[in-house]
């Protein structure tokens, strides 16, 4: 029920990282539109993607044990999205550790690259 502390508290919880998926891949929208795509935006982009699969299963888990027995309804939409989300999270790709060894290389060469040589802005890359 809505009235419920630790409802309210998995609720706001969960949509502010729902929040905060949208805004991670609006830029990563961004970031794969600016010509030309570097190769370091790209390793970025797939950091992002990956960290925003982590915080939709997170966010989907905590409102999927919240609901109750109610939300296992093969029907309901907290039912529909843990299924989709998990289907989203199982492609290699979206993994963190698929991605994380392509940003750290991407971080490494864009700090031995000379100033305006295209790379990724360190400020960029940190976020």
């Amino acid at each position: 029920a809505l009235d419920d502390a630790s409802v309210q508290r998995a609720l706001a919880r969960s949509a502010a990282e729902i929040d905060a998926v949208e805004l991670l891949l609006a830029r990563a929208a961004t970031r794969a539109d600016a010509e030309p795509t570097a190769p370091q935006a790209v390793a970025v982009n797939r950091r992002d993607a990956a960290v925003a699969v982590e915080l939709l299963v997170e966010a989907v888990e905590r409102l999927f044990r919240t609901g109750g027995a109610h939300v296992r309804d093969d029907a309901g939409e907290i039912q529909r999205a843990w299924r989709d989300v998990h289907t989203v999270a199982a492609h290699g790709a979206l993994r963190l550790d698929a991605s994380a060894g392509a940003f750290a290389v991407s971080v490494a060469s864009a700090d031995r690259a000379p100033a305006g040589s295209g790379t990724v802005p360190a400020q960029a890359r940190q976020r």
